[in-house]
């Protein structure tokens, strides 16, 4: 796959994530880690399925998750965009992971496993 359209998908996953988010929390939510783990979770998913370099997966999480912020809350600052997603997930059992949300998506847009090199 060439590198525009690993990009071109990048944005697609990040999108459906952030889209997924509210009404995942609604059935349950799935855990987010405080100290921000949970942002390196999706980061490494993300980089291993596309195999693509930390900085530009980096860039659009930061990128997606302030739109996030923007589009969800009206006392939220865009930097804050983690801490919003923490607040929306909620403490409790939770029947989710973040792998489940992002494998589910890359099936869903036929994302096949990147092979190992």
């Amino acid at each position: 796959m060439k590198e525009a359209e690993k990009l071109m998908l990048l944005n697609t996953v990040l999108k459906e994530f952030f889209d997924s988010v509210i009404p995942i929390s609604q059935k349950g939510g799935f855990w987010v880690s405080y100290g921000g783990g949970t942002q390196n979770v999706i980061i490494g998913q993300i980089r291993r399925r596309l195999d693509l370099r930390y900085k530009p997966v980096w860039e659009a999480l930061q990128w997606h998750g302030r739109a996030w912020a923007l589009d969800t809350f009206d006392n939220v600052k865009p930097a804050k965009w983690y801490k919003a997603l923490v607040e929306v997930q909620g403490s409790k059992p939770y029947p989710w992971t973040v792998d489940q949300v992002l494998g589910d998506i890359f099936e869903e847009l036929k994302i096949p496993p990147c092979e190992d090199k």
